[in-house]
């Protein structure tokens, strides 16, 4: 068996979501049942980066979970090339900024700025049409992750499978929702 440490930068993580969903109920709980096995053996094992804008919650948050990285740093992460995965977890109105970040200084931002220019990356925002296609399913999976929700909305519409490490949220909310976990 290969175990293989996965880099995850968790932006927003001082927010109620980034804390209680993204990184205790999704990558705490997969790192406390050994990470996730893929068909070859091999086990990922995410390993968290906290990013925010708090230094004093990210350091107690880090402290009362043992995660040795975390940053109040965005240019940081984003610059890193050990992260692997940059996740943002911040109100959706304040996730522009990282896009921006990683557009304007890509060789800087190297992985997250390949990413966005790929042609079959799809940037949504959370307009009028689909903030109430959120609510809607919200209520009728009486669930709150709207991020969630969001991503189900546009996978529905692309007719696209969700690449996840967080299939059991997904499933709640359209257990038919074609999923690849990770």
């Amino acid at each position: 068996m290969t175990r293989k440490v996965i880099q995850v930068a968790l932006n927003g993580v001082t927010g109620r979501m980034g804390y209680r969903q993204h990184l205790v109920r999704s990558l705490l709980a997969i790192r406390e049942q050994g990470g996730i096995r893929l068909d070859d053996g091999t086990v990922l094992y995410p390993e968290p980066v906290l990013v925010g804008r708090s230094e004093d919650r990210l350091r107690a948050i880090a402290e009362r979970h043992g995660l040795p990285r975390w940053t109040t740093s965005l240019d940081e992460v984003l610059g890193d090339p050990d992260i692997d995965v940059y996740f943002d977890t911040q109100v959706t109105s304040a996730r522009e900024t990282a896009l921006a970040q990683a557009i304007r200084w890509p060789e800087r931002q190297v992985r997250l700025a390949r990413l966005v220019r790929q042609p079959t990356t799809d940037v949504t925002d959370l307009d009028r049409v689909d903030a109430t296609n959120v609510g809607r399913l919200l209520a009728a999976s009486q669930t709150t992750d709207i991020v969630d929700a969001h991503v189900v909305i546009c996978a529905r519409r692309a007719d696209q499978p969700v690449v996840t490490t967080d299939p059991g949220d997904l499933r709640e909310l359209d257990p038919a929702l074609r999923l690849i976990p990770l």
